[in-house]
């Protein structure tokens, strides 16, 4: 199985990247439920799956979820039969990034790492509450700590306020691109 972890703050690109790397490289988009209010620009069953906070314990209650968590002030959850497919993408925070590679440990996590000022102005570009916004980043900031005690199991991909989302997905694919020539060779070693 070859799955794609994208992580990261608020205002990262996290799913312009997943979407990016549907469309244009052939990954399964594994689209998570969310109990959080849909943004104006967002469909229904292609950024997430926007579902109520009563159906979202119902699936909890018959276990449907492979991972679920709160988070800034929503629930976020995956289904299991969509871990099934090869050549995924999907989109963690750190609770859910956790679980994943306690099943799946040779998953490739990037994490999107951008400074707070950076996260703070694209959430204003987005019209985010500046109560809102701040609470999301001081919430972010606690979150992503966590995921220090992984160390190298986690790819950080820093993006600097010049950086277009085409150089981010270049940084990932050329990645990919590495480990794939590298398992070519290591098999042809063998």
């Amino acid at each position: 199985m070859s799955l794609i972890v994208i992580c990261g703050w608020s205002g990262s690109g996290k799913t312009t990247i997943a979407n990016i790397l549907q469309k244009q490289y052939g990954y399964h988009r594994i689209i998570t439920y969310t109990t959080r209010s849909k943004r104006e620009q967002e469909k229904n069953g292609q950024e997430y799956h926007f579902i109520s906070r009563d159906a979202f314990q119902k699936m909890i209650d018959q276990k449907a979820f492979f991972e679920w968590t709160y988070f800034n002030d929503a629930y976020y959850g995956s289904i299991k039969k969509d871990y099934e497919r090869p050549k995924s993408v999907v989109i963690l925070d750190p609770a859910g990034v956790k679980k994943i590679l306690s099943i799946f440990p040779d998953s490739l996590v990037f994490q999107l790492c951008l400074s707070k000022e950076l996260a703070r102005k694209r959430l204003a570009q987005r019209k985010e509450q500046p109560k809102n916004m701040e609470k999301r980043l001081s919430m972010d900031e606690k979150a992503f700590a966590q995921l220090d005690a992984f160390g190298d199991r986690i790819l950080s991909i820093h993006i600097e306020e010049k950086d277009q989302v085409e150089d981010v997905v270049a940084k990932i694919v050329g990645f990919l691109a590495q480990k794939e020539a590298y398992n070519k060779d290591l098999g042809g070693r063998q």
